[in-house]
Formats: C-alpha cells, structure tokens, sequence
C-alpha cells in the first residue's frame, strides 16, 4: 500500500475515491468499488482519500472513530486499493475552498476519476458537493459517479448507525452495515501474565484512545494470523475478577500455543456471548472460560455463515 500525502506529487493515474471512510461500511465500499471499476476501464491506480489523524479531536467533539487510519489503510488494501491519499484535518485543511481543494487534488495528481457518495461534501463550509464535483469532471475530462446510499433493512447505511450497534453490542447488526465483521488490529503486547497462570494465555491489543470502545463484554471472534483464521474468544473492557477496570482487549486463540508477541494480528468480532463478570476466584473464571470455549466450538457454522455474507 502506497501513501501519497496530500498536495504532494503522485506520478501514476488515479481513480480515486473521494470520503473520509472512518469504517468503510457497506455504503463506503461501494465507492471503494466504483473507483475500482474506473480504475479498469482507464488504466489507473486505485487510490482512497482519507484524513491521517482524528477530526473529532481538531474538531473538539467527543465522537470516537470506528477505524483509525492504520486499521483504514488495511481495510482499503483488503478492498484491492492501490494507493491511499493521506490529509491531515486542521484549521488550514478546513479553509480551504472547495475549488483550492480541488486544484490542489488536480495539480499534484493525474486523476483519471473520482467516486463519491451522493452526500459527499468539501470545501470549507461545505462549499462543494456531488453536483459541483460533477461539473467540475465534466469539465476536464475526469470519469465521475456519486454512487447512491446503500440501504439494508430499509436503513440508510452510515457510520452513525455503525456506532449504534457497537455501543449496544449488536456485533450481527454492525457487521451487516460494515459489509465485514467489525475487527480491531495491531501488534500483540506482553500483557500481565494471568492468562498463562490460569491454562488461558491470551493476545493483547493496544487499543486507541481515540477508537469507539464496543460494548464491555465477551465476544465470540475469529483471529487471523499470518494470513490464517483461527476461532476465539475476546474481552472487551476491565478484567473486574483481579481488579483491573481500565478497557483492554484481550483474546484467547483456541487450540493454538505459538508465540505469537511483536506480530500483527486481526480479531474479527462475530456475536455477543455474555458480559463481563467478577468472579470468586481464578478457579471460578476458568470454569467459565471452559464454558465459552464449549460455546464457541459449537458457533462454527455459524461463523461459516458471517463469512459469506461479507464476502
């Protein structure tokens, strides 16, 4: 994957999609696809915009992102993206007017065409949107589409429903608008060691403080290693049993014991099993551990049928 920071020379043809995609839901990855599709047709590269930091946070507000720019980027290489066109949100970027944001995208790279959503804005204020951006294609030969809303059950698919689900733990609802299972990334960090103590060694992921914390409990997950697959069992939130309430996630890996720490890992969450609990003792969580266990083995065609609905 090639990162082109903004307003910086890109010698290759784009066909780029236009968006922040802060959780490439379904709605996003039909832009994603739109530029795809372009891409073929004119002999460019596939290339995604998005912002490298959190705009909530220049923006003051306590929205949380759904997927940071790392874990963006490697949604977008999955999606068969080329190229991701890096912004940073500040006051300067938010100045800008929708025709220097234009000239600035169109003076540094070769853009054969540009996809958006129907409701895409930019520009500051908002100054520009899809019928502006239409005639501005029009008007130097660029191939555009402002792709319609994709809508599931009859709801419109968007980031804020995505966070919805989420927070209430609706993992099979958050799933289906994301068009994949919702998945947090990155590097396995050594952790306190009580999982080994008690038969249950598990992977430890740093978790953002700028990313959406999904509702405190035990999930049935899928952990992918080295490009392979394997089913587990994830807590999200405290460990209350030996008094540690700050968020973590942490995921056992059935039937795997290879050293696993420095490597980058990608749990996909799959259904809500249960909430968290304090319980009398190490001997009494691993009890209960047993029992999830017993539970997520039996999930397996179950998490056959997630997976081919996010193919």
């Amino acid at each position: 994957m090639r990162i082109i920071p903004f307003n910086t020379p890109y010698p290759a043809r784009l066909s780029l999609a236009l968006g922040f995609f802060d959780c490439a839901h379904a709605g996003h990855r039909a832009i994603l696809k739109s530029a795809a599709d372009f891409a073929r047709e004119t002999g460019a590269e596939t290339a995604a915009f998005t912002f490298d930091n959190d705009p909530f946070r220049v923006l003051g507000r306590n929205t949380k992102l759904i997927y940071t720019f790392p874990e963006r980027v490697g949604i977008f290489e999955e999606c068969g993206v080329a190229a991701t066109l890096a912004a940073g949100f500040s006051e300067a970027f938010m100045r800008l007017s929708s025709a220097a944001f234009l000239e600035a995208l169109t003076r540094n790279c070769d853009i054969a065409a540009l996809s958006c959503g129907s409701d895409y804005t930019y520009g500051f204020g908002g100054g520009g949107d899809a019928a502006s951006l239409e005639t501005f294609c029009a008007r130097h030969g660029i191939k555009f589409c402002a792709v319609p809303d994709v809508k599931i059950d009859g709801t419109r698919v968007s980031s804020t429903a995505v966070r919805g689900f989420l927070t209430a733990g609706d993992i099979g609802a958050a799933n289906r608008f994301l068009g994949a299972p919702y998945a947090a990334r990155g590097r396995v960090e050594h952790g306190r060691g009580v999982g080994h103590r008690i038969s249950y060694p598990t992977v430890n992921l740093s978790f953002s403080e700028e990313k959406l914390r999904p509702k405190d409990g035990v999930y049935a997950t899928r952990t992918v290693v080295g490009g392979r697959a394997y089913a587990s069992i994830t807590n999200a939130g405290g460990k209350p049993t030996f008094g540690v309430d700050s968020y973590g996630i942490e995921t056992f890996i059935i039937d795997y014991n290879k050293d696993i720490y420095g490597k980058e890992v990608k749990t996909e969450f799959l259904a809500y099993m249960r909430p968290i609990r304090k319980f009398d003792g190490p001997e009494a969580l691993r009890a209960q551990l047993d029992a999830d266990v017993r539970d997520r083995k039996e999930m397996k065609t179950f998490v056959c049928k997630i997976r081919s609905k996010t193919k």
